[in-house]
């Protein structure tokens, strides 16, 4: 789900792009070898930047089958802060509308 946001995000704001950042977090201290192989083995590929969270230092907020989701402006303040059980077409919209307000 994160990345399907990521990606209808990026497509609507790609003139505005290097004013947003995406920062994608995954939870790993749960992950099994499979995970850890595939990581290990994908690190030589051109995906986004992404935080792996092996300590869980950043769970605070986090629950399973959900996508946590927050919004910052440029201060640092929260705009929105929601879980996603799934996304659709109208809440990337919202998300980008709050996004080109800041922007």
């Amino acid at each position: 789900m994160g990345r399907k946001i990521f990606w209808k995000l990026q497509n609507l704001l790609w003139k505005d792009s290097p004013k947003v950042k995406f920062v994608p977090y995954l939870n790993l201290t749960v992950s099994n070898q499979v995970i850890e192989k595939y990581i290990k083995d994908s690190k030589s590929r051109n995906f986004e930047s992404i935080y792996l969270d092996r300590k869980g230092e950043l769970t605070e907020g986090l629950r399973s089958d959900f996508v946590f989701f927050r919004i910052f402006n440029k201060k640092g303040i929260e705009l929105k802060r929601e879980y996603f059980e799934s996304v659709t077409d109208e809440k990337v919209k919202e998300i980008y509308e709050i996004l080109k307000k800041e922007i």
